[in-house]
């Protein structure tokens, strides 16, 4: 599975609780969301793209894997493994996945934090770009600090359990 299908993946699970949040009144649209959508958002990215993602992983390199917390800006992305939006041109900076958001239709949009390849941000101020078109990698560092970067990968739940 690559990436950009598990993020994919994850907005079409977004979209599935529309209804369902709707009709209780919570409220999900990027101005308006609060606390309980936050938290449908938050678990439904644990779910979906962190732990499928932790299935690929060895025991070895399980306990050093974290993502950031969905749509949560944080002081430094050091230490931590990425999702990040593919260049052609791989420069000295790298947008890292922070959330998805909406421009024509929901969650058509995805919002990414410049920061260094060391993990320090750049900017409080998020890049939008649509999200058809756009590839995702995984920026993963593994128990020895090594940055290993990849599209695609191998779900094995079996082998996690």
């Amino acid at each position: 599975m690559t990436i950009n299908e598990l993020v994919n993946n994850f907005r079409q699970a977004l979209l599935g609780i529309i209804p369902s949040v709707d009709a209780v009144g919570i409220p999900w649209g990027q101005n308006d969301a609060y606390d309980e959508w936050d938290s449908l958002a938050s678990n439904l990215y644990e779910v979906l793209i962190l732990r499928p993602l932790q299935w690929t992983f060895s025991p070895n390199d399980l306990d050093s894997f974290a993502l950031p917390p969905y749509d949560l800006l944080l002081p430094s992305y050091s230490g931590l493994s990425v999702i990040e939006v593919a260049k052609d041109n791989p420069g000295s900076t790298i947008s890292i996945f922070h959330s998805l958001t909406t421009s024509n239709e929901p969650f058509d949009t995805v919002l990414a934090r410049p920061s260094t390849r060391e993990g320090m941000p750049i900017s409080d101020n998020l890049l939008k770009m649509s999200l058809p078109g756009t590839v995702f990698q995984l920026r993963r560092l593994t128990s020895t600090a090594e940055t290993i970067v990849v599209r695609h990968v191998e779900l094995n739940r079996e082998a996690s359990s």
